[in-house]
């Protein structure tokens, strides 16, 4: 199935060290942010997202790991945060041989926000694939 330790090792990796995994820092997820991907147009905030059914959910005290073929995505609450509740998302690609860091994002002081969490996850999710599709595409192009 998935081997937990490698991805445990990983997460780890990837939090000592987040500058160098991610260059281009963490995407804060604001409400001009929220507008932009067209979250607030969805018009019932209490159904989940089709997201949150394709995943293995892994829970512990420090955070959610859902993972699948494709995926592994670590939803971390900060719990030094005492004034603003903010929660970071990491999304990695999950290759047969290596996860593969795509981006983090965060979420501060917004409500319903496991809700939103999951709808910002739709939409990077989707990107992804779509980048991902793109880059195969061309690489079987140039080996051809």
């Amino acid at each position: 199935m998935f081997d937990l330790t490698k991805i445990e090792y990983s997460y780890q990796t990837f939090m000592q060290n987040l500058n160098y995994w991610l260059p281009d820092g963490i995407v804060v997820i604001d409400d001009e942010k929220i507008r932009e991907m067209g979250i607030l147009d969805t018009s019932d905030e209490e159904e989940l997202p089709p997201i949150a059914q394709y995943f293995h959910v892994v829970e512990s005290t420090e955070k959610i790991t859902l993972i699948n073929q494709e995926f592994v995505i670590w939803i971390i609450p900060d719990l030094e945060s005492k004034e603003k509740a903010t929660t970071y998302t990491l999304v990695a690609l999950n290759k047969p041989d290596i996860l593969k860091l795509e981006l983090a994002f965060v979420i501060t002081d917004r409500p319903s926000s496991s809700w939103v969490i999951l709808k910002v996850l739709e939409n990077y999710l989707e990107e992804i694939k779509e980048t991902e599709s793109t880059i195969n595409f061309f690489d079987n192009q140039s080996r051809s």
